[in-house]
């Protein structure tokens, strides 16, 4: 029973097609937050230090979350409201790197269902090319599994990291992406903004 509400909550988000590498473009994240308003950027930490000199605490009192940015970077209005928080490395949305993170109500879930009903609808999408690579790993925030994988899209090829994790009955993904022409140039960033992460 778990698993087929489950499965129609993450249809919902199939269906939204959101993009970390496209500041607020179409493309795929296979969860959503139906009626959630994004809150604006607390300058107050909730819990750990920043990773670096001038990095900035954005946080979603209602999604429930907050992560760190880069100095260079811009933290975004999303044009969905799915998306709890959004930013991009300061150049043009699709030519460059950006994270977005969604947070859904998914009450007795384990993280494992969580993270197979999600693989299983970027699989049914049609845009991934190759292979998904799945770990699970722990951040800080605590036991995560992270997803790794090529969308194709109208706006080019993006290479994704998305780290999902569930929390006090919610369902978070927090995806890292940018075109594959820069393959590997955000892995140290993506990693510390992911360990970042804090719940409040």
């Amino acid at each position: 029973m778990i698993r087929r509400s489950l499965r129609a909550i993450l249809a919902v988000g199939a269906a939204a097609a959101l993009l970390a590498a496209c500041g607020g473009g179409t493309a795929q994240t296979a969860i959503t937050s139906s009626g959630h308003t994004p809150s604006p950027a607390s300058p107050q930490p909730t819990g750990g230090a920043a990773p670096g000199p001038g990095w900035t605490l954005q946080t979603s009192s209602s999604a429930g979350v907050s992560i760190y940015i880069p100095p260079q970077w811009r933290s975004i209005t999303p044009t969905n409201p799915d998306i709890a928080i959004q930013a991009v490395d300061g150049v043009s949305a699709e030519a460059g790197l950006s994270v977005n993170v969604i947070s859904k109500s998914v009450p007795g879930t384990t993280l494992a269902l969580f993270a197979q009903v999600n693989v299983a609808q970027l699989k049914a999408s049609g845009h991934v090319v190759g292979a998904i690579a799945q770990s699970n790993v722990t951040l800080p925030a605590g036991p995560a599994v992270r997803i790794q994988y090529t969308d194709n899209l109208t706006q080019g090829s993006f290479d994704l990291i998305q780290y999902l994790l569930v929390h006090g009955g919610r369902g978070i993904v927090m995806t890292f992406g940018g075109p594959t022409s820069l393959s590997g140039v955000g892995g140290t960033v993506f990693q510390q903004m992911a360990e970042s992460l804090r719940f409040l």
